[in-house]
């Protein structure tokens, strides 16, 4: 099975979307090959590892309950693999993931700065990479830059 840490939630106005993006993403994996690991970020950036009911996440009663915080880590040398961590019963534990997903809408989700925090973590993501993200969010950049290439 790989350990799919599915992002949801996130700080921006598109908190509910991504909820709903991410019910949808959910319902979409393959169980005999993906096992979701779901990490909601609540609406003032806290990163929480949900294990309840699946249902609850696209109403947003997923921060009610069944979560635990959780921390990203570097890793400590060029070869070492961080990750997730949450924290249970006053102890860090390590969350296994084998890639992450993030399903996340605008500011602090696909501006570039979960993929940065995912890159500098070690930690593999499914998506576009930090400077499209960040250059796509900027739409004066974006502009620019095809204006550069020609592209009218």
């Amino acid at each position: 099975m790989i350990n799919v840490a599915i992002l949801f939630g996130g700080i921006s106005t598109e908190h509910d979307i991504s909820l709903k993006s991410a019910d949808n993403v959910i319902a979409a994996l393959d169980s005999k090959r993906f096992c979701p690991v779901l990490i909601g970020i609540d609406r003032n950036g806290s990163w929480f590892h949900y294990t309840g009911d699946l249902a609850d996440v696209v109403t947003g009663a997923w921060e009610e309950h069944d979560c635990a915080p959780v921390v990203l880590i570097p890793g400590s040398a060029p070869d070492a693999r961080g990750g997730f961590l949450e924290l249970v019963d006053g102890e860090f534990r390590e969350l296994e993931v084998d890639v992450a997903l993030p399903v996340l809408h605008g500011q602090g989700g696909e501006d570039g700065t979960v993929q940065g925090t995912l890159e500098v973590c070690g930690v593999p993501y499914v998506g576009c990479g930090v400077l499209a993200s960040a250059v796509c969010m900027d739409k004066d950049a974006s502009h620019r830059l095809a204006a550069a290439a020609g592209v009218r």
